[in-house]
Formats: structure tokens, C-alpha cells, sequence
């Protein structure tokens, strides 16, 4: 995960590809950079989007979205806790996804805005 001054970054997939995204991201000048990861990116002002290969960003609807091989566990978790009227909580559904998918793997970093 990384941060910078508008948004947080969130990488699923080739993590070097991911890296050389966010470094395109601060400029978004030249082709973006190809490879198999999927970005989430959490503005500043709430707004939510998504990158993944070939495709331009595409910003969510909603308030909740996960990416990775464990997206689903996640997700899944996250409606649970919304729909049982439960404070909704990443780190529950992260951890959801760590517990059911091979690929998942703690440890958990949380980012947050500076003020």
C-alpha cells in the first residue's frame, strides 16, 4: 500500500507492475505501465477507483470494494457487517480473506490520511 497526497494505493497482483504504476500515477504522463495488478485507489475526498490491465479507471459506486484473490471473502465480509447494521470494519474482512484464501497472507497494514 502506499500514499500520497491525494489518494491511497492499494496493489493486487505483480507487485513490481504495481510499483511502476504508482510511480505513472503521480505523473500520469506516457503510456500507463502493463502487467497483471489491479489498483485501488481511495481519494482524499472518499471517491473510489479501480485500475486493472488494459482497462482505464473506473470509479465505484458504493462503499465497499476489495481486490486481490481474496476480494470475494472480503467483500462478503464486509456486506455481512453492513447488512447486520455492525460497524464495518476493513481489517475484520482483510483478515476473513487471510483465514480462507491460500493467497491471502497476513500481516495486515492499515494506512490513514496525515492530517
Amino acid at each position: 500500500m502506499w500514499r500520497t497526497q491525494n489518494c491511497i494505493i492499494g496493489i493486487a497482483g505483480d507487485i513490481l507492475a504495481g510499483e511502476k504504476f504508482v510511480g505513472w500515477l503521480s505523473a500520469r504522463k506516457g503510456p500507463r505501465p502493463k502487467g497483471g495488478y489491479h489498483a485501488l485507489l481511495l481519494y482524499r475526498d472518499g471517491r473510489m477507483s479501480w485500475f486493472f490491465t488494459g482497462h482505464k479507471e473506473q470509479f465505484l459506486d458504493g462503499e465497499h470494494f476489495a481486490i486481490g484473490s481474496g476480494a470475494d471473502y472480503a467483500k462478503g465480509s464486509l456486506e455481512t457487517m453492513a447488512e447486520m447494521g455492525l460497524p464495518v470494519d476493513p481489517r475484520i474482512a482483510v483478515r476473513a480473506a487471510c483465514k480462507h484464501d491460500v493467497m491471502s497472507k497476513e500481516p495486515l497494514r492499515v494506512l490513514r490520511w496525515l492530517k
